[in-house]
């Protein structure tokens, strides 16, 4: 919320859960002065100039029961058929280029190790594993990169 013209933007907790008549319109309006002349001073209050309210956030939680996720079995740590071929790639480690694995993501599987200095290429990102680490692929198929 803030006042109209003014840039500074005060967050309200709202003191009624619905909006139900007038009066608790008002009551919001009146908290939000007071955190408003809390935060900068009551002088900088302009209620001549109206009240807008910018937007509302609702939270809200709700009892759940945590989803078991499917584990997959853990096959070879061999990436090879996942192999896409070598590349040059730039690696301050080796302050230059070297020839570098390239994996295609995709094809890795649970289990799948590949050591790096390895570039993975996925849909929508490449993995980039440095010399001295290891990106593995977990039981949920989830890609770790780890200290080799």
């Amino acid at each position: 919320m803030k006042y109209g013209g003014q840039l500074n933007i005060t967050r309200v907790t709202a003191p009624v859960l619905l909006l139900n008549d007038l009066a608790d319109v008002d009551a919001i309006v009146n908290a939000f002065a007071q955190e408003y002349s809390e935060a900068y001073s009551p002088l900088g209050a302009y209620p001549e100039a109206g009240v807008e309210i910018e937007n509302f956030a609702v939270r809200s939680t709700l009892e759940t029961t945590k989803p078991q996720l499917e584990s997959l079995s853990m096959g070879p740590s061999d990436p090879t058929p996942a192999s896409k071929g070598k590349r040059e790639a730039y690696w301050d480690e080796y302050s230059g280029f070297a020839k570098t694995d390239v994996f295609d993501g995709n094809l890795l599987t649970p289990g799948n190790v590949v050591q790096g200095p390895a570039l993975v290429e996925a849909a929508h990102t490449t993995i980039v594993t440095p010399p001295g680490y290891v990106y593995r692929i977990d039981e949920f198929v989830n890609g770790v990169i780890e200290r080799g």
